[in-house]
């Protein structure tokens, strides 16, 4: 799959959008499975004292894919640490939980 570009908009949690400065996050689609993809972010996530580089993220709601040329959909994400990131999509994307887990938009 050829890397795709991507924006994030976070609405939850409140407190990662005011630690960042900002509820907007790019990144770059990475790998995508089972109704879910990976995406390597462009600069990590810091919040404290750790850094996030890689999320995965999965449709919040029943019915919406993240499998079209281009889109937005409201998607659950969870952060990824860099050796679940070589492991690829988890078998089971919708209950995988990181370390740091939000919602917001996805935009392709």
């Amino acid at each position: 799959m050829t890397p795709k570009d991507v924006n994030i908009t976070i609405t939850e949690p409140w407190e990662l959008v005011s630690e960042i400065d900002s509820a907007k996050v790019t990144g770059e689609i990475r790998l995508q499975g089972q109704g879910s993809i990976i995406i390597g972010l462009q600069s990590p996530l810091k919040l404290r004292g750790s850094e996030y580089n890689w999320l995965l993220a999965t449709p919040r709601h029943a019915g919406e894919s993240l499998d079209l040329p281009h889109g937005k959909v409201f998607c659950n994400f969870s952060s990824m640490t860099d050796a679940e990131e070589k492991e690829g999509i988890p078998a089971a994307p919708s209950r995988f939980a990181g370390e740091l887990n939000m919602l917001g938009d996805l935009e392709w």
